[in-house]
């Protein structure tokens, strides 16, 4: 599922980033584990368009940082893209303050999550954390961090050909040629800080 030639994400690009794991303490336990660390997941989602639906990318990134994040969303944004909307997170501002200053626009969560009588919104992005989660949820019931960003390519796929009717062909084929897993990588432990996540996010 992962695509080949992906090009940049084009026109208008929502940008924010949400975490997963870390409600694996159960209440009833007599002895409860400690609570695992949540894992971060950056994601960066094109508005439609008449012509396109717009697609998505998630990355699994170890933190927040803007030297983590700046390469990785220069990488997969078109270099003068439309409009860039995020929150008003410091880590965004410093990101664009000099490259997109004009494109950049920012939504206050503390009180709005739309900007009033303007399309300065996060929704879009939000919504497909939405079905991530509820899809991981729904079809998993843990989720090894060391295939996390197996995971979300696999969502992210069918996110991006949901609009595709050939779809199922076009996996079909990719799967007759892409390399196998072994067994024993597919099975291989983690080192002692890679952690399961549990299903509910």
């Amino acid at each position: 599922m992962v695509d080949p030639n992906p090009g940049p994400l084009r026109g208008t690009v929502e940008i924010d980033e949400t975490y997963l794991g870390g409600s694996a303490v159960r209440k009833f336990r007599k002895n409860p584990k400690p609570r695992p660390a949540k894992d971060m997941v950056l994601a960066m989602r094109e508005r439609n368009t008449k012509d396109r639906a717009g697609r998505v990318r998630y990355f699994h990134i170890p933190d927040g940082k803007l030297a983590t994040m700046k390469p990785i969303i220069e990488a997969n944004l078109q270099p003068y893209p439309k409009r860039i909307i995020t929150d008003q997170s410091s880590v965004y501002e410093n990101m664009f303050r000099l490259s997109h200053r004009d494109a950049h626009r920012t939504v206050n969560h503390s009180i709005e999550w739309v900007v009033p009588g303007t399309r300065i919104h996060t929704n879009s992005v939000e919504s497909s954390f939405s079905l991530l989660k509820r899809g991981l949820i729904g079809s998993f019931h843990r989720v090894s961090v060391k295939h996390l960003h197996r995971y979300l390519t696999e969502f992210e796929y069918r996110f991006n050909e949901r609009a595709n009717s050939e779809r199922f062909e076009k996996t079909l084929k990719a799967m007759l040629t892409a390399p196998t897993m072994p067994y024993k990588e597919l099975i291989a432990s983690m080192p002692a800080s890679g952690m399961e996540l549990d299903a509910e996010f």
